[in-house]
């Protein structure tokens, strides 16, 4: 029984990529096609467990993508994923925002409620 330690590391950032030995020529091409970014109003239904994993699982793409386009820079060839780095980049945009949202809109109501227990402590003063 041999165990198999899991991949950490580097080699993480080229498994699905142009670099990978396991893949065909064919599914690489699959694999570069990329769908839409997520639209804000999908990530507002989100928790905010849902919305940090999918934070990393973005992360880790773009570091994936930006590993890519520097190896295609020094072997001096064209990068073709500009497009889906521009996605990633949007949907972590969002992320950000949508959370950035919720966070004003919390401090809002803790705001509100302070000015209610301040408005009930002078009503009984008087």
């Amino acid at each position: 029984c041999s165990l198999r330690l899991p991949r950490r590391g580097v080699e993480e950032f080229w498994k699905g990529g142009n670099r990978d030995p396991a893949i065909s020529s064919g599914a690489k091409l699959g694999n570069a096609i990329s769908g839409d970014p997520w639209p804000a109003v999908l990530l507002r239904m989100k928790s905010f467990q849902d919305l940090h994993k999918l934070w990393y699982v973005c992360l880790k793409e773009k570091n994936f993508l930006l590993a890519e386009q520097h190896e295609a820079k020094q072997q001096r060839i064209r990068w073709k994923h500009h497009g889906r780095l521009k996605k990633v980049k949007l949907s972590m945009k969002r992320i950000l925002t949508v959370l950035s949202r919720r966070e004003i809109h919390q401090q809002a109501l803790r705001a509100k409620e302070i000015l209610a227990k301040q408005q009930e402590r002078e009503a009984l003063e008087t």
